[in-house]
């Protein structure tokens, strides 16, 4: 996927303040199909590395 789509799919989903599990979880999967061995941390930040 590349950026402009990436950050378009993000922008698109519901995530105002204290409710961004859809987006976290969202970019944690992009992370994943890019290579990327991504998960959501312990404060619900989306990891990759």
């Amino acid at each position: 996927m590349d950026s402009l789509s990436l950050l378009t799919d993000l922008l698109n989903l519901y995530s105002p303040t204290d409710h961004t599990a859809e987006a976290v979880n969202s970019l944690v999967e992009q992370m994943r199909a890019a290579g990327f061995a991504a998960s959501v941390d312990g404060a619900g930040n989306a990891v990759g590395r």
